[in-house]
């Protein structure tokens, strides 16, 4: 008996050694989760690179409402598109106008005829369109099917303080139309190393889609396409390598699959640039961290560790 008490007594200690071993499998699960996060971190921090090395120091984005208004031979694509920009806003989310007669900022055009329509512009405002383009304005190249006209302007953080004279750079547009003038302005204070006394903000966009370039494409991916280079001032040219975006729209190439509509990480990065809570002196790294936290948040669970 005595010897039958032990066997089981023993047996009983090895099936509880056996239930609390897993006790060691979230240490693992820890690493794998931060070896997961240390990746596409590095990932993250690429593709933002890549997607702002048009704007310099600081990353451009809207701090004004945005009006859009499209103009199209169809009318129902016309306002399907206005739509859809209003809709991925929201999803951000960040300001906009929606009323129809509000004051339009962000101009988009989709005709068969863009050198006509650029011929008509030039005569309205001369120095939009000239080769080197106007201080301030950025644009897109020529061959694109979805070409970009940026226009921002350097301004005080957070409404500060301008300050006038010497130290304020007056605007250099004296004939402008729909676009604006570009004004560059100091705000008061010096800031410190990590709020910055100075954002730059886009004032207007101009969108100009070429028809003839863009057969195949659906109403639901060019409006997407739309809202991610017209929300910020992206390099649409950048090599994004296997990223799934939808600004490889485009992109040509064997085993290339265009996205149907705005990605995760076009989502992440639209809410990282729109949902900081002060004006980062290190924008990109800001930008990629809030990337990083929700690509996990929305991960799909086959794609986490």
């Amino acid at each position: 008996m005595k010897r039958l008490l032990m066997t089981l007594s023993l047996a009983a200690a090895v099936a509880q050694g056996q239930e609390t071993a897993p006790a060691s499998k979230p240490a693992l699960d820890t690493v794998e989760v931060r070896a997961y996060r240390e990746k596409l971190g590095k990932e993250v921090q690429h593709f933002v690179a890549k997607l702002t090395q048009l704007d310099g120091g600081m990353v451009s984005s809207w701090e004004t409402p945005v009006c859009p208004k499209v103009v199209a031979e169809d009318l129902a694509h016309a306002e399907y598109l206005r739509q859809r920009l209003l809709d991925v806003a929201a999803e951000i989310p960040f300001s906009v106008n929606a009323d129809a007669a509000c004051r339009a900022n962000l101009f988009v055009v989709l005709t068969g005829a863009p050198e006509d329509f650029i011929a008509q512009w030039k005569e309205r405002d001369p120095g939009m369109f000239i080769w080197r383009p106007r201080r301030g304005v950025a644009r897109s190249s020529e061959s694109l099917p979805v070409r970009t006209w940026h226009n921002a302007a350097e301004e005080p953080a957070g409404g500060a303080p301008v300050i006038e004279g010497p130290g304020a750079i007056p605007s250099t547009g004296a004939k402008s139309s729909g676009l604006g003038s570009v004004q560059v302005t100091r705000g008061g204070g010096g800031g410190s190393r990590i709020i910055s006394p100075v954002s730059e903000n886009l004032k207007s966009v101009l969108v100009l889609v070429d028809t003839n370039k863009v057969a195949g494409v659906t109403l639901r991916q060019l409006g997407d396409y739309i809202a991610m280079v017209s929300f910020s001032k992206v390099d649409v040219e950048a090599d994004f390598g296997e990223t799934n975006s939808i600004l490889r729209l485009f992109a040509s190439g064997e085993g290339i699959v265009q996205p149907g509509s705005l990605t995760q990480w076009d989502l992440a990065f639209l809410r990282g640039l729109y949902l900081q809570s002060y004006e980062a002196t290190h924008q990109r790294r800001a930008i990629s961290s809030r990337m990083v936290r929700d690509l996990v948040e929305h991960a799909p669970l086959d794609a986490r560790p």
